[in-house]
């Protein structure tokens, strides 16, 4: 019966089972000892899950977002960080009270294309489709585009009465608050490593997360 368990929270893919929460399983990624588990057999991988210590399946995300060949070699501030803020949240720093909410979940990091479209949906009350094109213009460094779509986010926010507020709070102005958002979002859209679709890093996860539950379980 646990096992029919198991094969139905996996099958459904429900990240919230408390399959997905399986202490020995977390125990088994954070030692690296991970050389039969796919996505997680080569060094610069095992070395990520031994500094970042997974205990919650969102970390397996985050490693798996940011690890591009050479990020240890040409970006180790970067791993340091972040980190750093995984185990020190009290240092995270938001540059406006919204981020907060989307952020928490990666240690105050701007990760995946998802966050930065939602982040500048609420900030600005910007459509869907306009907050996309404002990351591609980002991405692709449009200048033209780049001018276009800070001028709609710039008025959006000045028109959205919760980031005021939430400027408020903070005791900063709001043209001072706007500035260093885009400016935040110029820093990390277009980066190594560039922001990535979440919703495609999790089913990779899972995969390797199924393997790794049955190993540690000698289940395989």
């Amino acid at each position: 019966m646990e096992n029919q368990n198991i094969i139905k929270a996996f099958l459904e893919n429900d990240i919230n089972d408390p399959v997905f929460k399986d202490a020995e399983t977390f125990e088994l990624l954070q030692s690296g000892k991970t050389d039969n588990i796919p996505g997680y057999e080569n060094e610069q991988t095992k070395y990520l899950l031994n500094i970042f210590k997974p205990d919650v399946f969102e970390d397996l995300v985050i490693i798996a977002c940011i690890d591009v060949p050479g990020i240890i070699t040409f970006k180790f501030d970067f791993v340091g960080w972040i980190v750093q803020n995984k185990f020190h949240p009290e240092i995270i720093h938001y540059i406006h009270p919204v981020l907060e909410k989307h952020l928490k979940s990666t240690y105050g990091f701007l990760l995946y294309q998802e966050q930065s479209i939602a982040i500048i949906q609420e900030i600005s009350n910007l459509i869907f489709k306009d907050a996309e094109n404002a990351r591609k213009a980002i991405g692709k460094k449009n200048n033209k585009q780049i001018e276009f779509y800070f001028d709609l986010f710039h008025k959006g926010c000045l028109s959205n009465s919760s980031f005021i507020s939430g400027c408020k709070t903070i005791n900063k102005e709001t043209d001072e608050v706007i500035k260093e958002l885009w400016i935040f979002f110029e820093t990390n859209i277009d980066s190594v490593p560039s922001l990535k679709k979440r919703s495609v890093l999790i089913q990779s996860v899972l995969r390797s997360y199924k393997i790794a539950y049955l190993t540690a379980h000698k289940i395989l």
